[in-house]
Protein backbone atom coordinates (compact mmCIF):
# COMPACT_ATOMS: atom_id res chain seq x y z
CA UNK A 1 0.00 0.00 0.00
CA UNK A 2 1.09 3.56 -0.67
CA UNK A 3 0.38 5.87 2.23
CA UNK A 4 0.91 9.53 2.96
CA UNK A 5 0.68 11.97 0.05
CA UNK A 6 1.15 9.16 -2.49
CA UNK A 7 -2.33 7.82 -1.73
CA UNK A 8 -3.47 10.49 -4.22
CA UNK A 9 -2.35 11.08 -7.77
CA UNK A 10 -1.17 14.57 -8.51
CA UNK A 11 -0.20 15.62 -4.98
CA UNK A 12 3.28 16.79 -4.07
CA UNK A 13 5.62 14.44 -2.20
CA UNK A 14 9.41 14.33 -1.89
CA UNK A 15 9.59 10.74 -0.72
CA UNK A 16 7.97 7.31 -0.98
CA UNK A 17 5.84 5.90 1.84
CA UNK A 18 5.09 2.17 1.66
CA UNK A 19 2.80 0.24 4.01
CA UNK A 20 3.51 -3.51 4.06
CA UNK A 21 1.99 -6.50 5.85
CA UNK A 22 4.35 -9.12 7.27
CA UNK A 23 4.34 -11.99 9.78
CA UNK A 24 5.64 -9.89 12.68
CA UNK A 25 4.45 -9.31 16.22
CA UNK A 26 4.48 -5.51 16.34
CA UNK A 27 4.76 -2.57 13.93
CA UNK A 28 8.11 -1.61 12.44
CA UNK A 29 9.02 1.64 10.71
CA UNK A 30 12.10 1.76 8.49
CA UNK A 31 13.43 5.13 7.33
CA UNK A 32 15.74 4.69 4.35
CA UNK A 33 17.16 8.01 3.27
CA UNK A 34 14.02 10.09 2.68
CA UNK A 35 11.75 7.09 2.07
CA UNK A 36 9.69 5.30 4.71
CA UNK A 37 8.38 1.76 4.99
CA UNK A 38 5.74 1.04 7.62
CA UNK A 39 5.43 -2.70 8.28
CA UNK A 40 2.37 -3.92 10.17
CA UNK A 41 1.52 -7.38 11.55
CA UNK A 42 -0.55 -9.41 9.09
CA UNK A 43 -2.93 -10.16 11.93
CA UNK A 44 -4.71 -6.86 12.71
CA UNK A 45 -5.54 -8.17 16.18
CA UNK A 46 -1.85 -7.68 17.04
CA UNK A 47 -2.27 -3.91 16.66
CA UNK A 48 -3.36 -2.47 19.98
CA UNK A 49 -6.57 -0.39 19.97
CA UNK A 50 -4.63 2.84 20.54
CA UNK A 51 -1.39 1.84 18.84
CA UNK A 52 0.22 5.06 17.63
CA UNK A 53 2.15 5.68 14.43
CA UNK A 54 5.81 4.88 15.23
CA UNK A 55 7.78 8.12 15.41
CA UNK A 56 10.70 9.56 17.35
CA UNK A 57 8.56 12.65 17.82
CA UNK A 58 5.15 12.87 19.46
CA UNK A 59 2.74 10.39 17.92
CA UNK A 60 -0.65 11.97 17.18
CA UNK A 61 -2.30 9.49 14.82
CA UNK A 62 -3.36 5.91 15.68
CA UNK A 63 -2.44 3.21 13.19
CA UNK A 64 -6.08 2.37 12.48
CA UNK A 65 -6.53 5.92 11.16
CA UNK A 66 -3.41 5.66 8.97
CA UNK A 67 -4.52 2.32 7.52
CA UNK A 68 -8.13 3.39 6.85
CA UNK A 69 -7.74 6.96 5.63
CA UNK A 70 -4.10 7.57 4.72
CA UNK A 71 -3.32 4.36 2.81
CA UNK A 72 -4.33 3.12 -0.66
CA UNK A 73 -5.07 -0.59 -0.81
CA UNK A 74 -4.20 -2.28 -4.09
CA UNK A 75 -4.95 -5.96 -3.43
CA UNK A 76 -7.84 -7.93 -1.93
CA UNK A 77 -5.60 -8.88 0.99
CA UNK A 78 -4.93 -5.23 1.74
CA UNK A 79 -8.59 -4.25 1.39
CA UNK A 80 -9.66 -7.08 3.72
CA UNK A 81 -7.01 -6.00 6.20
CA UNK A 82 -8.34 -2.44 6.22
CA UNK A 83 -11.89 -3.71 6.75
CA UNK A 84 -10.87 -5.95 9.66
CA UNK A 85 -9.01 -3.10 11.28
CA UNK A 86 -11.94 -0.71 10.76
CA UNK A 87 -14.34 -3.17 12.40
CA UNK A 88 -12.31 -3.01 15.62
CA UNK A 89 -12.57 0.78 15.97
CA UNK A 90 -15.29 2.02 18.36
CA UNK A 91 -17.46 5.13 17.93
CA UNK A 92 -15.87 6.51 21.09
CA UNK A 93 -12.41 6.25 19.55
CA UNK A 94 -13.52 8.15 16.48
CA UNK A 95 -15.26 10.85 18.52
CA UNK A 96 -12.19 11.48 20.66
CA UNK A 97 -9.85 11.58 17.68
CA UNK A 98 -12.16 13.88 15.71
CA UNK A 99 -11.94 16.69 18.29
CA UNK A 100 -8.29 15.98 19.20
CA UNK A 101 -7.29 16.46 15.58
CA UNK A 102 -8.67 19.99 15.64
CA UNK A 103 -6.14 20.88 18.31
CA UNK A 104 -3.34 19.37 16.21
CA UNK A 105 -4.56 21.34 13.20
CA UNK A 106 -4.13 24.53 15.20
CA UNK A 107 -0.54 23.48 15.92
CA UNK A 108 0.16 23.11 12.20
CA UNK A 109 -1.31 26.56 11.55
CA UNK A 110 0.79 28.12 14.31
CA UNK A 111 3.91 26.35 12.95
CA UNK A 112 3.15 27.76 9.51
CA UNK A 113 2.94 31.33 10.76
CA UNK A 114 6.18 30.93 12.69
CA UNK A 115 8.06 29.16 9.90
CA UNK A 116 10.95 30.72 8.01
CA UNK A 117 11.48 27.60 5.90
CA UNK A 118 11.56 27.54 2.12
CA UNK A 119 8.11 27.27 0.46
CA UNK A 120 8.36 23.49 0.00
CA UNK A 121 8.67 22.94 3.74
CA UNK A 122 6.65 25.94 4.90
CA UNK A 123 3.54 25.13 2.85
CA UNK A 124 3.79 21.44 3.74
CA UNK A 125 2.32 22.48 7.10
CA UNK A 126 -0.78 23.76 5.29
CA UNK A 127 -1.15 20.59 3.22
CA UNK A 128 -0.88 18.50 6.39
CA UNK A 129 -3.57 20.59 8.04
CA UNK A 130 -5.96 20.32 5.09
CA UNK A 131 -4.95 17.02 3.47
CA UNK A 132 -4.25 14.95 6.58
CA UNK A 133 -6.79 16.36 9.07
CA UNK A 134 -9.68 18.50 7.77
CA UNK A 135 -10.29 16.18 4.82
CA UNK A 136 -11.12 13.26 7.15
CA UNK A 137 -12.98 14.86 10.06
CA UNK A 138 -16.16 13.10 8.94
CA UNK A 139 -14.30 9.77 9.30
CA UNK A 140 -16.37 7.60 6.98
CA UNK A 141 -17.27 4.23 8.42
CA UNK A 142 -15.62 2.28 5.63
CA UNK A 143 -11.95 2.48 4.57
CA UNK A 144 -11.48 4.77 1.58
CA UNK A 145 -10.98 2.77 -1.61
CA UNK A 146 -10.67 5.57 -4.18
CA UNK A 147 -8.73 8.44 -2.63
CA UNK A 148 -8.85 10.61 -5.74
CA UNK A 149 -12.65 10.33 -5.89
CA UNK A 150 -12.94 11.01 -2.16
CA UNK A 151 -10.77 14.11 -2.53
CA UNK A 152 -12.69 15.35 -5.58
CA UNK A 153 -15.98 15.11 -3.65
CA UNK A 154 -14.62 17.04 -0.67
CA UNK A 155 -15.23 20.77 -0.13
CA UNK A 156 -11.48 20.99 0.46
CA UNK A 157 -10.50 19.68 -2.98
CA UNK A 158 -9.63 23.03 -4.56
CA UNK A 159 -7.92 24.29 -1.42
CA UNK A 160 -5.76 21.15 -1.16
CA UNK A 161 -4.79 21.42 -4.83
CA UNK A 162 -3.76 25.04 -4.30
CA UNK A 163 -1.80 24.17 -1.16
CA UNK A 164 0.10 21.46 -3.06
CA UNK A 165 0.88 23.96 -5.81
CA UNK A 166 2.27 26.30 -3.14
CA UNK A 167 4.57 23.50 -2.00
CA UNK A 168 5.95 23.43 -5.53
CA UNK A 169 6.42 27.19 -5.43
CA UNK A 170 3.50 27.84 -7.80
CA UNK A 171 0.82 30.49 -7.28
CA UNK A 172 2.41 32.10 -4.23
CA UNK A 173 0.11 35.11 -4.75
CA UNK A 174 -2.81 32.90 -3.65
CA UNK A 175 -1.23 31.92 -0.33
CA UNK A 176 -3.10 34.60 1.61
CA UNK A 177 -6.48 33.33 0.42
CA UNK A 178 -5.61 29.73 1.34
CA UNK A 179 -4.45 30.70 4.81
CA UNK A 180 -7.48 32.90 5.45
CA UNK A 181 -9.91 30.13 4.47
CA UNK A 182 -8.13 27.52 6.59
CA UNK A 183 -8.10 29.86 9.59
CA UNK A 184 -11.81 30.67 9.28
CA UNK A 185 -12.83 27.05 8.70
CA UNK A 186 -10.72 25.78 11.57
CA UNK A 187 -12.06 28.49 13.88
CA UNK A 188 -15.65 27.48 13.12
CA UNK A 189 -14.96 23.78 13.66
CA UNK A 190 -13.19 24.37 16.98
CA UNK A 191 -16.09 26.49 18.17
CA UNK A 192 -18.59 23.80 17.16
CA UNK A 193 -16.55 21.19 19.08
CA UNK A 194 -16.78 23.16 22.32
CA UNK A 195 -13.98 25.66 21.98
CA UNK A 196 -10.22 25.76 22.28
CA UNK A 197 -10.08 24.30 25.80
CA UNK A 198 -12.34 21.37 24.87
CA UNK A 199 -10.33 20.28 21.82
CA UNK A 200 -7.07 20.73 23.73
CA UNK A 201 -8.41 18.57 26.56
CA UNK A 202 -9.29 15.83 24.10
CA UNK A 203 -5.89 16.08 22.47
CA UNK A 204 -4.18 15.64 25.86
CA UNK A 205 -6.37 12.59 26.47
CA UNK A 206 -5.36 11.23 23.06
CA UNK A 207 -1.66 11.74 23.86
CA UNK A 208 -2.05 9.82 27.10
CA UNK A 209 -4.01 7.07 25.36
CA UNK A 210 -1.74 6.50 22.37
CA UNK A 211 0.99 3.91 22.82
CA UNK A 212 4.01 3.14 20.67
CA UNK A 213 5.20 -0.45 20.74
CA UNK A 214 6.75 -0.41 17.30
CA UNK A 215 10.43 -0.29 16.43
CA UNK A 216 11.91 2.52 14.35
CA UNK A 217 15.02 1.93 12.25
CA UNK A 218 16.95 4.53 10.25
CA UNK A 219 19.41 3.79 7.46
CA UNK A 220 21.36 6.98 6.78
CA UNK A 221 23.38 5.90 3.75
CA UNK A 222 21.58 3.01 2.04
CA UNK A 223 23.61 0.90 -0.35
CA UNK A 224 20.97 -1.77 -0.94
CA UNK A 225 17.37 -1.67 -2.20
CA UNK A 226 14.65 -0.82 0.31
CA UNK A 227 13.53 -4.48 0.43
CA UNK A 228 16.86 -5.53 1.93
CA UNK A 229 16.55 -3.20 4.92
CA UNK A 230 12.86 -3.96 5.37
CA UNK A 231 13.77 -7.64 5.65
CA UNK A 232 16.50 -6.86 8.21
CA UNK A 233 14.21 -4.72 10.33
CA UNK A 234 11.02 -6.75 10.10
CA UNK A 235 12.59 -10.08 11.00
CA UNK A 236 14.47 -10.64 14.27
CA UNK A 237 18.24 -10.92 14.28
CA UNK A 238 19.52 -14.44 14.89
CA UNK A 239 22.49 -14.00 17.24
CA UNK A 240 23.34 -11.25 19.69
CA UNK A 241 27.07 -10.64 20.01
CA UNK A 242 26.98 -8.02 22.75
CA UNK A 243 26.63 -4.31 23.27
CA UNK A 244 25.82 -1.51 25.66
CA UNK A 245 23.33 1.34 25.94
CA UNK A 246 24.78 2.95 22.79
CA UNK A 247 25.52 0.01 20.49
CA UNK A 248 24.23 -3.49 19.82
CA UNK A 249 26.24 -6.02 17.78
CA UNK A 250 24.20 -8.74 16.10
CA UNK A 251 24.27 -11.37 13.35
CA UNK A 252 21.37 -11.79 10.94
CA UNK A 253 21.15 -14.90 8.76
CA UNK A 254 19.78 -14.17 5.30
CA UNK A 255 19.69 -15.99 1.95
CA UNK A 256 20.17 -12.63 0.22
CA UNK A 257 23.96 -12.59 0.82
CA UNK A 258 26.70 -14.99 -0.22
CA UNK A 259 29.44 -13.74 2.13
CA UNK A 260 29.25 -11.78 5.39
CA UNK A 261 28.33 -8.11 4.96
CA UNK A 262 28.33 -5.31 7.51
CA UNK A 263 25.58 -2.71 7.99
CA UNK A 264 24.90 0.00 10.55
CA UNK A 265 21.27 0.72 11.37
CA UNK A 266 20.10 3.21 13.98
CA UNK A 267 17.39 1.96 16.31
CA UNK A 268 15.83 5.38 16.69
CA UNK A 269 13.38 4.79 19.53
CA UNK A 270 16.12 3.24 21.67
CA UNK A 271 18.76 5.82 20.68
CA UNK A 272 20.97 2.85 19.89
CA UNK A 273 23.03 1.88 16.88
CA UNK A 274 22.71 -1.70 15.66
CA UNK A 275 25.86 -3.04 13.99
CA UNK A 276 24.62 -5.94 11.93
CA UNK A 277 26.67 -8.66 10.26
CA UNK A 278 24.49 -10.34 7.64
CA UNK A 279 25.64 -13.89 6.87
CA UNK A 280 24.39 -16.69 4.61
CA UNK A 281 22.97 -19.84 6.25
CA UNK A 282 26.01 -21.79 4.97
CA UNK A 283 28.54 -19.43 6.57
CA UNK A 284 32.03 -20.83 5.98
CA UNK A 285 34.69 -21.18 8.65
CA UNK A 286 37.12 -18.54 7.32
CA UNK A 287 34.63 -16.02 5.93
CA UNK A 288 35.28 -12.44 7.02
CA UNK A 289 33.12 -9.34 6.99
CA UNK A 290 33.06 -7.04 3.99
CA UNK A 291 31.97 -3.45 4.36
CA UNK A 292 33.30 -3.08 7.89
CA UNK A 293 36.61 -2.64 9.65
CA UNK A 294 39.56 -4.95 9.01
CA UNK A 295 39.13 -8.01 11.19
CA UNK A 296 41.55 -10.31 12.98
CA UNK A 297 39.01 -13.16 13.11
CA UNK A 298 36.41 -14.81 10.89
CA UNK A 299 32.72 -14.33 11.60
CA UNK A 300 32.42 -17.97 12.67
CA UNK A 301 34.73 -17.29 15.63
CA UNK A 302 32.62 -14.28 16.65
CA UNK A 303 29.44 -16.37 16.55
CA UNK A 304 30.92 -19.06 18.80
CA UNK A 305 32.77 -16.88 21.30
CA UNK A 306 30.38 -13.93 21.56
CA UNK A 307 27.05 -15.07 20.17
CA UNK A 308 23.83 -15.88 21.99
CA UNK A 309 21.30 -17.48 19.59
CA UNK A 310 17.96 -15.67 19.51
CA UNK A 311 16.21 -17.79 16.88
CA UNK A 312 16.11 -21.40 15.74
CA UNK A 313 18.21 -20.41 12.71
CA UNK A 314 20.83 -18.94 15.06
CA UNK A 315 20.97 -22.14 17.08
CA UNK A 316 21.31 -24.25 13.92
CA UNK A 317 24.19 -22.08 12.69
CA UNK A 318 26.08 -22.29 15.98
CA UNK A 319 25.59 -26.05 16.25
CA UNK A 320 26.86 -26.55 12.71
CA UNK A 321 29.97 -24.42 13.31
CA UNK A 322 30.77 -26.41 16.45
CA UNK A 323 31.11 -29.51 14.29
CA UNK A 324 34.08 -28.02 12.41
CA UNK A 325 35.64 -25.62 14.94
CA UNK A 326 37.01 -26.50 18.37
CA UNK A 327 37.47 -24.23 21.41
CA UNK A 328 41.17 -25.19 21.46
CA UNK A 329 41.90 -23.85 17.97
CA UNK A 330 39.98 -20.60 18.60
CA UNK A 331 41.82 -20.15 21.91
CA UNK A 332 45.17 -20.51 20.15
CA UNK A 333 44.12 -17.96 17.52
CA UNK A 334 42.96 -15.52 20.22
CA UNK A 335 46.22 -15.83 22.14
CA UNK A 336 48.13 -15.07 18.95
CA UNK A 337 45.87 -12.09 18.33
CA UNK A 338 46.26 -10.89 21.95
CA UNK A 339 50.06 -10.95 21.59
CA UNK A 340 49.73 -8.96 18.37
CA UNK A 341 47.49 -6.32 19.94
CA UNK A 342 49.87 -6.07 22.90
CA UNK A 343 53.37 -6.07 21.38
CA UNK A 344 52.94 -6.33 17.62
CA UNK A 345 51.16 -4.28 15.00
CA UNK A 346 47.52 -5.06 15.73
CA UNK A 347 46.45 -3.56 12.40
CA UNK A 348 48.26 -0.40 13.49
CA UNK A 349 46.25 -0.22 16.72
CA UNK A 350 48.28 -2.22 19.22
CA UNK A 351 49.40 -1.10 22.66
CA UNK A 352 52.97 -1.27 21.42
CA UNK A 353 52.14 1.09 18.54
CA UNK A 354 50.20 3.51 20.72
CA UNK A 355 52.11 3.39 23.99
CA UNK A 356 54.62 6.15 23.21
CA UNK A 357 52.49 8.00 20.66
CA UNK A 358 50.80 11.39 20.97
CA UNK A 359 47.37 9.77 21.06
CA UNK A 360 45.04 10.40 23.99
CA UNK A 361 45.06 8.02 26.93
CA UNK A 362 41.56 6.91 25.86
CA UNK A 363 42.91 5.82 22.46
CA UNK A 364 45.73 3.96 24.20
CA UNK A 365 43.19 2.14 26.36
CA UNK A 366 41.44 0.60 23.33
CA UNK A 367 44.00 -2.17 22.64
CA UNK A 368 44.08 -2.99 26.37
CA UNK A 369 40.29 -3.34 26.22
CA UNK A 370 40.65 -5.71 23.27
CA UNK A 371 43.11 -7.88 25.20
CA UNK A 372 41.79 -7.72 28.77
CA UNK A 373 38.05 -7.81 28.13
CA UNK A 374 37.89 -9.84 24.92
CA UNK A 375 40.75 -11.99 23.65
CA UNK A 376 42.66 -13.13 26.72
CA UNK A 377 39.73 -14.06 29.01
CA UNK A 378 37.94 -15.91 26.23
CA UNK A 379 41.09 -17.80 25.24
CA UNK A 380 41.82 -18.82 28.83
CA UNK A 381 38.21 -19.85 29.39
CA UNK A 382 38.28 -22.10 26.30
CA UNK A 383 41.62 -23.65 27.32
CA UNK A 384 40.28 -24.44 30.78
CA UNK A 385 36.80 -25.69 29.91
CA UNK A 386 37.05 -26.81 26.26
CA UNK A 387 33.79 -24.92 25.75
CA UNK A 388 32.88 -21.78 23.84
CA UNK A 389 32.05 -18.72 25.96
CA UNK A 390 29.19 -17.47 23.78
CA UNK A 391 26.37 -16.22 26.03
CA UNK A 392 28.53 -16.12 29.17
CA UNK A 393 28.11 -13.10 31.45
CA UNK A 394 31.02 -10.69 31.70
CA UNK A 395 31.50 -11.45 35.38
CA UNK A 396 31.76 -15.20 34.79
CA UNK A 397 33.99 -14.73 31.75
CA UNK A 398 36.51 -12.42 33.42
CA UNK A 399 36.66 -14.53 36.57
CA UNK A 400 37.30 -17.76 34.68
CA UNK A 401 39.52 -15.93 32.20
CA UNK A 402 41.79 -14.54 34.95
CA UNK A 403 41.34 -10.86 34.02
CA UNK A 404 38.70 -9.72 36.53
CA UNK A 405 40.79 -6.89 38.04
CA UNK A 406 42.16 -5.65 34.74
CA UNK A 407 38.76 -5.84 33.05
CA UNK A 408 37.17 -3.78 35.83
CA UNK A 409 39.84 -1.10 35.60
CA UNK A 410 39.69 -0.93 31.81
CA UNK A 411 35.90 -0.66 31.90
CA UNK A 412 36.18 2.25 34.34
CA UNK A 413 38.51 4.04 31.95
CA UNK A 414 36.07 3.47 29.10
CA UNK A 415 33.15 4.83 31.12
CA UNK A 416 35.11 7.94 32.14
CA UNK A 417 36.94 8.32 28.82
CA UNK A 418 40.16 7.71 30.80
CA UNK A 419 39.68 11.09 32.54
CA UNK A 420 41.52 9.96 35.69
CA UNK A 421 44.05 7.64 34.01
CA UNK A 422 47.80 8.13 33.76
CA UNK A 423 50.36 6.71 31.36
CA UNK A 424 51.97 4.78 34.23
CA UNK A 425 48.63 3.22 35.19
CA UNK A 426 48.01 2.08 31.64
CA UNK A 427 51.54 0.69 31.48
CA UNK A 428 50.97 -1.22 34.73
CA UNK A 429 47.78 -2.84 33.38
CA UNK A 430 49.57 -3.70 30.14
CA UNK A 431 52.33 -5.47 32.09
CA UNK A 432 49.77 -7.39 34.16
CA UNK A 433 48.05 -8.54 30.97
CA UNK A 434 51.41 -9.50 29.44
CA UNK A 435 52.28 -11.60 32.48
CA UNK A 436 48.98 -13.47 32.32
CA UNK A 437 49.21 -13.87 28.56
CA UNK A 438 52.72 -15.31 28.74
CA UNK A 439 51.65 -17.78 31.45
CA UNK A 440 49.51 -19.44 28.76
CA UNK A 441 51.83 -18.71 25.83
CA UNK A 442 53.29 -21.17 23.38
CA UNK A 443 55.53 -19.96 20.54
CA UNK A 444 53.55 -21.98 18.02
CA UNK A 445 50.57 -19.61 18.53
CA UNK A 446 52.42 -17.06 16.41
CA UNK A 447 52.49 -19.36 13.40
CA UNK A 448 48.93 -20.52 14.02
CA UNK A 449 47.71 -16.93 14.03
CA UNK A 450 49.62 -16.12 10.85
CA UNK A 451 48.32 -19.22 9.11
CA UNK A 452 44.75 -18.38 10.08
CA UNK A 453 45.10 -14.82 8.79
CA UNK A 454 46.27 -16.26 5.48
CA UNK A 455 43.16 -18.46 5.47
CA UNK A 456 41.19 -15.21 5.83
CA UNK A 457 42.95 -13.86 2.71
CA UNK A 458 45.33 -11.68 4.69
CA UNK A 459 48.75 -12.79 3.42
CA UNK A 460 51.96 -11.93 5.26
CA UNK A 461 54.04 -9.13 3.72
CA UNK A 462 57.73 -9.41 4.75
CA UNK A 463 58.20 -5.69 4.09
CA UNK A 464 55.72 -4.74 6.82
CA UNK A 465 57.06 -6.66 9.81
CA UNK A 466 56.08 -4.96 13.05
CA UNK A 467 59.10 -3.25 14.66
CA UNK A 468 60.45 -4.62 17.90
CA UNK A 469 58.87 -2.90 20.90
CA UNK A 470 61.41 -1.91 23.53
CA UNK A 471 60.95 -3.94 26.69
CA UNK A 472 58.62 -6.47 25.07
CA UNK A 473 59.36 -10.18 24.80
CA UNK A 474 61.33 -10.97 21.62
CA UNK A 475 59.34 -11.47 18.45
CA UNK A 476 60.35 -13.79 15.65
CA UNK A 477 60.78 -12.02 12.26
CA UNK A 478 57.72 -12.14 10.06
CA UNK A 479 55.43 -13.24 12.85
CA UNK A 480 52.71 -10.70 12.20
CA UNK A 481 51.96 -8.11 9.55
CA UNK A 482 49.28 -5.50 8.91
Amino acid sequence: MKYGSLRFTGTTSNNVNELLLEDIERPVKVVIGADVALILPKDPAKILPWEGYPTHQESWLPLWFIAQYHARAETDEERNYQAELAARVTPEQKALLRTALLDKAQDFLADFHGSIDEPRKKFKKLTRLAQDILLYLDMPAEPIQDHDAYLAASPYAELITTANNLRRGEGIERAGDVVARLENDLRDKVKAAGGVEAVHRDYNELRQTLTQHGDIFRVKEPTKPMEFYIDLAAKPYDLELGGDEHDLDVIAIRDSVQTPEFYQIDRVNEHRRMDTIVVPPNLEKWSVVTGGKESFQPVSFMALTHGTPKTEAGTILVDRLKETITPQEVAEHYLGAARDFLDGDGFGKSWGKRRDSELTLMKKTIPLHRIGRDLLPRAVYMLKTNEFPGGLTDEALFEAGETADEAKQINHWFETQAADATQDQLQAVAEQLREKLMSHWDDRYTEIYQTNLAQMNKPVNPEQIAPQIEGAPEFQPGQRLA
